[in-house]
């Protein structure tokens, strides 16, 4: 509600009906006066219940005015309704999504910025974060509307973290068809595997034992990591994603793999890399890598 007046006037609020503060929500006092934005200009910011009209008798001493709705107000429901508080851990995002019954755009702001997600593990725990949701409306006939939402960080309400895991193997591709086909298609140790995190840093580190297995435990969920192996040496990379994800070789360009974002207590374990010498399989046994191998 604004009005445009002589600078330094006084505009109290007299009489009210259907007015509600926006941060509270209850009845705006009678005698609340409104804000100069600029000389000569006031404003006042309300809230009122949708489907439901307002009223208002304001006096600067002198003059009387007089305000009441004169278009529609339509029902808004938001993503954000039932919301109080919510868990601050990573991942626990909350996509912002709104409608009306009256035709319009919905807009969410936080501190002004407007926003389509809202991430609590941005705030330190204890914050209350207000969400302002703006609906404008597209018909002169509909009323506008805006509202705000507090919403508590609070780590009380988060369920028991489950760490997630990944890994898997590093095998010697014997007729380099990218897949773990048996026989003589063995684990290579002493290949070192690094983890890498969605801004490209290794976060950790292992090296496959004598059955050329590997693994991270305790990874945090929601995150994209990326496998990166590196090639032993006297090695060549096969050939990646020729078959079902648990056989073939999931080691891309340079030895790193494609993303995995790993959900809640999530164990994966079809993140192989299969490596050959370009070697051809005859009798007598032959030499595959240093190593004799006997045809089966």
């Amino acid at each position: 509600m604004k009005i445009a007046s002589t600078l330094g006037d006084v505009w109290t609020i007299t009489s009210q009906s259907g007015m509600y503060t926006i941060t509270m929500g209850v009845l705006v006092p009678l005698g609340t006066t409104f804000v100069q934005t600029s000389p000569g200009q006031y404003s006042y910011l309300f809230a009122h219940l949708a489907g439901v009209g307002y009223s208002a008798t304001l006096s600067n001493g002198v003059n009387t005015l007089t305000f009441n709705s004169s278009c529609t107000v339509s029902t808004l429901t938001t993503s954000i309704d039932d919301v109080l508080n919510v868990c601050g851990e990573p991942g626990n995002t909350i996509s912002l999504a709104g409608s009306s019954t009256g035709p319009g755009t919905v807009v969410f702001t936080i501190n002004g910025t407007p926003v389509t997600v809202f991430n609590p593990s941005l705030y330190p725990a204890g914050d209350t974060v207000r969400i302002r949701v703006r609906f404008t409306p597209s018909s002169g006939s509909v009323c506008p509307q805006t509202y705000e939402y507090p919403i508590v960080i609070d780590t009380n309400i988060c369920p028991p973290y489950e760490y997630a895991s990944l890994g898997d193997k590093v095998w010697l591709d014997v007729n380099a068809n990218g897949l773990q086909d048996g026989g003589l298609e063995l684990g290579i140790p002493g290949v070192i595997v690094k983890l890498l995190n969605d801004l490209n840093v290794v976060v950790a580190r292992d090296t496959t034992d004598a059955n050329g297995i590997y693994g991270f435990p305790n990874l945090s969920h929601g995150v994209a990591y990326r496998v990166d192996f590196d090639a032993p040496s006297g090695y060549t990379q096969s050939t990646d994603n020729t078959g079902p994800d648990n056989l073939d070789s999931d080691a891309e360009v340079n030895g790193i793999t494609d993303t995995y974002i790993l959900n809640p207590g999530e164990n994966n374990t079809t993140m192989d890399a299969g490596f050959n010498c370009n070697a051809s399989l005859t009798f007598p046994p032959i030499y595959i890598c240093g190593v004799q191998q006997e045809l089966i």
